[in-house]
C-alpha cells in the first residue's frame, strides 16, 4: 500500500497514470510528471511492507475483471473505496463478496456501474477518468509524416480492442488510397496477445508484443511495410506528438470497461476519432465532444471465447462500415478537423484528471471520516 497523500492510501502497481486512476494533479503530483514518478512513488511501500497497524481516513483498492493478490491486503481504513474497471458481464460471488465490504463503488463507465449494481451491490457511483491536458490539447506540433492520410490505432494488440476490424477496413483503404499510413501502436507483453487469433479478419498472433515482432505480423495480413508503422511503448509525450500527426483516430473495440484513455488523449489533442458505439465508449460518446464520429456496434458477437456468457454484451463493428467512415473522412477531414478546433479548447476541462478528481472528491465528502 502506497501513502499518496496524508490521509489517503492506494495499493502498490507497476503501472502508470494510465492504469492508476488514483494519481492526479489534485493528489499533489504534478500530472506530466505522473508517468515518470509513478514507478518511484508507488515503488516506495510494496505490499509485502504494508504496516497493518497503520489507519488511514480514505483506503482505495483497485479491482478488475476478478480478485487479484492486491485484494487480499487489509483494508485499514476509516472509508474504504474500491475503483473498478472490468470488461465482463457476470462477476465471480467472491468479487461481489468482497466489494460488499466497501463504503463505496467507483465505476469507470456507466456499463461497469450497470453491472455493478445488477449484481446487488448498491453504493455505487460512476466517475469517468481523465487525461493530462497540459500535454493532450489541440495544440499543433509540426507535421513530420506525410500521407495522403494517417490514421492511428491504439491500445495493445488483442480480440478485445478490435485491431483486427482496422487492419480488414485499412487493407481496403489501400486500394483507394495507396499511400495511406496506419499507425499502429500495439505494444502488449501481456497474454491477452494470442486472442487476436481468434478473428475470421487475420491470421495466427505475433510472436511477442514488441514492435518488431508486430510489424513482421502486420505484414504477413497483407499491409505493405511501406503502409504501416509500429511505435514501441512511448511516455506520453511522445504519445501526444505521435497522436498530433495523424488524421483521424480509430478505436473498432469489442469492449472498454472504461472510456478508453488513449481514445480520449485523441480526442483532447483534437483529432477525428471514430468510437464503437459500445460499453464504456458510450460515456465518452455522451460527452459531446466534438469530431466523434460512431461506428455502430451488433450483438452478440460471432467469435469463439470461453465462457461466451460473459462476453455477449461486447460489441462487433462491420469493417465495411469502417472503410465507408474512411472514405468519407476523406472528402471531409480538412473541414472536420479545423472546424473543432476551438471547440476542444472549451471542452478540454471536461477530459481532465483535475475534473475527474474533482468528481470523485465531491462524492468522498459525503463518507467524511468519523
Amino acid at each position: 500500500m502506497a501513502l499518496v497523500s496524508e490521509g489517503l492510501a492506494w495499493p502498490h502497481t507497476p503501472f502508470g497514470a494510465g492504469k492508476t486512476p488514483a494519481c492526479g494533479y489534485d493528489w499533489s503530483l504534478l500530472s506530466r510528471q505522473i508517468n515518470a514518478a509513478s514507478l518511484e512513488l508507488f515503488g516506495v511501500l510494496p505490499p509485502k511492507e504494508y504496516d497493518q497497524e497503520l489507519i488511514y481516513d480514505y483506503i482505495f483498492h483497485g479491482f478488475g475483471n476478478g480478485l487479484n493478490d492486491a485484494n487480499n491486503l487489509p483494508l485499514n481504513g476509516k472509508k474504504k473505496v474500491a475503483i473498478g474497471f472490468f470488461e465482463v458481464a457476470n462477476l465471480d460471488h467472491d468479487l461481489v463478496n468482497y466489494l460488499d465490504q466497501f463504503d463505496l463503488i467507483v465505476a469507470g463507465s456507466t456499463w461497469n456501474k450497470n453491472i455493478l449494481l445488477r449484481h446487488g451491490l448498491s453504493r455505487v457511483v460512476r466517475v469517468l477518468q481523465g487525461v493530462d491536458t497540459a500535454v493532450f490539447n489541440p495544440i499543433p506540433v509540426p507535421r513530420l509524416i506525410h500521407a495522403s492520410v494517417v490514421i492511428f490505432s491504439g491500445g495493445k494488440l488483442e480480440i478485445r480492442k478490435g485491431q483486427d476490424i482496422v487492419i480488414q477496413a485499412f487493407k481496403k483503404l489501400l486500394a483507394i488510397c495507396p499511400d495511406a499510413l496506419l499507425i499502429a501502436s500495439w505494444c502488449n507483453e501481456s497474454a491477452s496477445l494470442s486472442s487476436i487469433s481468434m478473428s475470421p479478419y487475420v491470421s495466427g498472433a505475433p510472436a511477442k508484443g514488441d514492435a518488431d515482432s508486430i510489424g513482421n505480423w502486420l505484414e504477413s495480413q497483407g499491409v505493405p511495410r511501406r503502409n504501416f508503422v509500429v511505435p514501441g511503448i512511448l511516455n506520453s509525450a511522445q504519445l501526444a506528438s505521435l497522436l498530433k500527426q495523424a488524421d483521424l483516430a480509430v478505436f473498432p473495440n469489442r469492449c472498454e470497461g472504461g472510456t478508453n484513455l488513449v481514445a480520449m488523449e485523441a480526442i483532447a489533442c483534437g483529432i477525428p476519432t471514430v468510437l464503437s458505439a459500445n460499453s464504456g465508449h458510450l460515456d465518452l460518446m455522451c460527452l459531446g465532444c466534438p469530431g466523434v464520429l460512431p461506428l455502430p456496434s451488433k450483438h452478440p458477437l460471432s467469435l469463439p471465447l470461453s465462457d461466451y456468457e460473459n462476453f455477449r454484451a461486447w460489441g462487433e463493428s462491420d469493417p465495411d462500415y469502417l472503410l465507408g467512415i474512411f472514405v468519407e473522412f476523406l472528402e471531409s477531414r480538412l473541414q472536420l478537423r479545423n472546424s473543432h478546433v476551438q471547440e476542444n479548447f472549451e471542452i478540454l476541462d471536461a477530459l481532465s484528471w483535475r475534473f475527474s478528481f474533482k468528481t470523485l472528491f465531491s462524492v468522498l465528502e459525503s463518507l467524511s471520516p468519523s
